[in-house]
């Protein structure tokens, strides 16, 4: 796998060879102490911190290169406290741990056909994936792309916590904290029985749940192009939600202007001027 990343960052110029066996060495040499911090204290160190700021030292101004070096150092080292976690799972339910293996290689494989094939399909099928989508706004991705950005534009903001960034509207804290206010104080204090009963089991049923609806909500109302009634909390509350952080290369219309699909539309002056990339 290390021979097929070096090859694909050396063809398609994400960056250098070297880089690509600097981040398994640093993925490598750290998994295991943070595997242990993680068993034993349930707190998982921000090594992706730690990636984009030794890379974005190393290669400034590269953006693609830090996003691919945080990908191949941070990523792979919570893939395989995933996989730690899966196999010490299975060994509390008595699940050989051949029969776990083979088990976590074909969901490794099944998932990486089944995402890779959706981003192409979406990719070759919806306009303005990640780029004015509203259904397809990639807010993930553009959090995980503006975490490096901010490497490669000034190194100072070390202390500054990119790690906790989160895709989420300031409404989506207010829901979290209330609910995990009513669960796990009102009820685990007041009703500890039906807590210790029901709520983790309510807990799985609303991530499901989502999961479930996000899924059924595409296959009826989006591949329709079917739109859902507006009202407070379906509407844009910031007119700058889906903009990045640095200007991109052709510009974004200003949203504030009187018709943004004009034409004409002025461009929205962005506060980090565009720049090229230079591999």
């Amino acid at each position: 796998m290390t021979a097929v990343a070096i090859f694909t960052c050396q063809f398609y110029v994400y960056m250098p060879w070297w880089a690509v066996l600097l981040a398994v060495l640093l993925s490598a040499v750290l998994s295991l102490p943070v595997d242990l911090i993680q068993a034993l204290t349930n707190q998982q160190p921000g090594l992706n911190i730690i990636a984009e700021y030794v890379i974005g030292y190393i290669l400034p101004g590269a953006p693609i290169a830090n996003v691919t070096f945080k990908t191949l150092g941070y990523i792979s080292m919570v893939q395989t406290l995933t996989f730690t976690s899966d196999l010490k799972l299975g060994h509390y339910m008595k699940v050989p741990p051949k029969a776990m293996f083979i088990a976590q290689l074909m969901g490794t494989v099944i998932a990486r056909t089944v995402n890779l094939s959706t981003a192409y399909w979406l990719l070759n099928t919806q306009p303005k994936v990640c780029d004015g989508n509203k259904d397809f706004a990639c807010s993930q991705a553009r959090t995980f792309y503006s975490a490096s950005v901010i490497w490669v534009i000034q190194i100072l903001v070390v202390s500054a916590a990119t790690g906790m960034m989160s895709p989420a509207y300031p409404y989506h804290y207010a829901n979290w904290l209330t609910l995990g206010f009513a669960f796990n104080f009102f009820a685990r204090r007041y009703h500890s029985e039906w807590h210790l009963r029901f709520t983790y089991v309510l807990s799985a049923v609303f991530d499901s749940g989502v999961a479930f609806f996000g899924l059924l909500y595409f296959l009826i109302f989006t591949t329709n192009n079917i739109k859902m009634p507006q009202w407070w909390g379906t509407t844009d509350i910031c007119r700058l939600d889906g903009y990045p952080l640095m200007q991109p290369e052709s510009g974004m219309p200003d949203p504030w202007a009187v018709d943004p699909d004009a034409e004409d539309v002025p461009m929205y002056n962005f506060s980090k001027p565009y720049v090229p990339f230079n591999p």
